[in-house]
């Protein structure tokens, strides 16, 4: 992924459009993630860099940023059908856009934190 941008490797969903610059920064973590290594738990007590050194190989991307596509049915007064994409940054925040039917409408959310 070196050189790439996150805009196009995550295009923004048409319904956080309204926050696509946000939603930009947060995907850009994503891009070039460090690498775990034995310098990053040096100063740990012995057992944790025991078992950090035993499940973590050495060279191991470190995201802290995960994009979701999810869809199932949400609780909204009735149980309603929805699609939803999700971008996670630890610890920036997150947005969370979706869309669901009420009645014969489309509705578009976005919460964002």
């Amino acid at each position: 992924m070196d050189g790439a941008s996150a805009g196009a490797l995550y295009a923004v969903p048409r319904e956080a459009r309204a926050v696509g610059a946000e939603w930009d920064r947060l995907a850009e973590a994503s891009v070039r993630p460090p690498v775990f290594g034995p310098e990053l738990i040096k100063d740990l007590p012995e057992p944790a860099r025991r078992w950090l050194a035993h499940v973590v190989a050495p060279g191991t991307p470190l995201w802290r940023t995960a994009v979701v596509t999810m869809r199932g049915q949400i609780r909204l007064g009735a149980w309603r059908r929805f699609t939803a994409h999700q971008v996670i940054t630890v610890p920036e925040g997150y947005i969370w856009a979706a869309t669901h039917a009420v009645m014969f409408a489309c509705v578009r959310t976005c919460s964002a934190v």
